[in-house]
């Protein structure tokens, strides 16, 4: 664990620690071995416009969306097996918008290396995909008309 120097304004180091990561603008999702959501930072809950007590305790699956729970299960898995990735997943809280989430899933481990939850870091880039579909679909369609180009032709023999 990394060493804090001791400094007036941060006193107690145990205080310091929260404030950093409810500062932090990416999501950060804690769950226990069962996948239940245990820890939510400001970041995530502005992102998705909702309170820990609503999601406290809820599976993970609940809140990434129906459409989204095969993708994620199979990251979940894959952590377990090696300890972290970092994947491109989308997140469907609630119904509301679809989000594109690049997230980095961490297996946190007892003492004996045994699964014991994950730490998930969020960030979203929806509008960097956003952005890359409309430069492939420029890529391949006259700006003109809209029809396929050259290049589409040329990709596809």
């Amino acid at each position: 664990m990394g060493t804090v120097k001791n400094n007036n304004n941060f006193s107690r180091t145990d205080s310091l620690f929260p404030r950093i990561i409810d500062n932090i603008k990416e999501g950060i999702l804690v769950t226990d071995i069962n996948l239940k959501l245990i820890f939510a930072n400001k970041g995530f809950l502005n992102q998705y416009s909702c309170n820990f007590e609503d999601i406290c305790g809820k599976s993970l699956y609940g809140i990434v969306g129906k459409n989204n729970v095969s993708l994620w299960k199979k990251a979940i898995r894959k952590i377990i097996e090696t300890g972290s990735m970092t994947t491109e997943l989308s997140i469907n809280y609630e119904n509301k918008k679809q989000s594109s989430v690049r997230a980095s899933i961490t297996s946190l481990t007892g003492s004996k290396g045994n699964f014991n939850g994950t730490v998930i870091s969020i960030w979203d880039i929806t509008e960097e995909k956003i952005a890359q579909n409309q430069m492939k679909y420029l890529g391949f369609h006259d700006s003109l008309t809209g029809l396929y180009n050259r290049a589409y032709f040329e990709e596809e023999l």
